[in-house]
């Protein structure tokens, strides 16, 4: 019988994370503007103002595969605008921004090893705030943490909480049944809280799906 308790004690954010980030997220080398108008770049990283863009070590693109040297400050700058001025929504998919397509756009890019490596930068950030709200996060089963770093990571910090301030200052409720249902431990019934309308079904399964092994797991301890 495998250890189980190897799923408690093994590191959340691994090749294996970052490769679950990577079949929901996708990799797009340049930057392009997501469903809400983000400007977003390599494994679904949101550069939320022209500062984030200049932190990351974009290469000018020889091809939509191959790289060259590092992008100057002011070609991230450039490229960070070219981008943003880009109308966004439904049918402006990624594709839409590949700069060997659209003239306006500037020739950037993250290679993979650098997206990999900012993914998992970041997502060693999101877990560190995960830990901070959640009570006793390293005793959750570990399908369940892969889970719930999934959705640190994509909703953000902001959201993923029971409840949160909104830019009127009104509070808005967000996750309370699931924050509730994870200080129970009781993680079939998180499994029907993780359902979000900003992805997919097949990532929403995946959640939920997760959530109910952490059960399975957390019953032959």
């Amino acid at each position: 019988m495998p250890d189980q308790n190897k799923n408690f004690n093994r590191p959340l954010v691994d090749d294996e994370m970052i490769n679950i980030i990577k079949n929901y997220e996708g990799d797009v080398p340049y930057m392009y503007r997501d469903a809400k108008g983000n400007v977003t770049a390599g494994l679904g990283l949101h550069l939320r103002r022209e500062e984030d863009a200049l932190r990351y070590p974009f290469k000018a693109m020889i091809s939509e595969k191959e790289f060259g040297r590092l992008a100057t400050q002011m070609e991230k700058r450039d490229a960070y605008k070219k981008v943003q001025e880009q109308p966004y929504g439904q049918g402006y998919i990624s594709k839409r921004y590949n700069p060997f397509e659209n003239k306006d756009l500037l020739a950037i890019g993250l290679d993979p090893a650098a997206s990999r490596e900012e993914t998992r930068r970041i997502l060693l950030q999101e877990e560190g705030l995960l830990k901070s709200k959640m009570r006793d996060f390293d005793a959750i089963p570990h399908p369940a943490r892969q889970a719930l770093l999934d959705m640190q990571y994509n909703i953000g910090d902001k959201k993923f909480r029971r409840e949160y301030q909104d830019d009127n200052n009104k509070t808005v409720k967000a996750w309370p049944k699931l924050f509730d249902a994870l200080e129970a431990k009781d993680y079939k019934r998180a499994s029907e809280e993780v359902r979000s309308s900003d992805v997919g079904d097949d990532r929403n399964g995946w959640r939920k799906n997760k959530m109910l092994e952490a059960e399975r797991l957390k019953n032959t301890q």
